[in-house]
């Protein structure tokens, strides 16, 4: 299980840096399809939260509260 989540991971932050590696509109749509074609609907949810840049549902006012310092942290007690 942790290897698929580690894949996962791994796909969408490669995804990402392509599309933020071209100017082309339809190259970034094809892209970002390929990468949500193959999910089901709750995964699709977290994945277009997350290509958006908001986690939470919309309308939801909270925030994370986490910035790099804590996400380093968090990938260095995660090793």
């Amino acid at each position: 299980m942790r290897c698929d989540s580690v894949r996962a991971v791994r796909r969408l932050a490669q995804t990402l840096d392509a599309v933020k590696a071209t100017r082309s509109r339809k190259e970034k749509v094809a892209l970002l399809a390929a990468l949500l074609k193959p999910l089901d609907d709750t995964e699709l949810v977290s994945a277009a939260r997350i290509i958006v840049g908001a986690p939470l549902a919309v309308g939801d006012e909270r925030t994370l509260g986490v910035g790099w310092a804590i996400l380093l942290e968090a990938t260095s007690a995660a090793s």
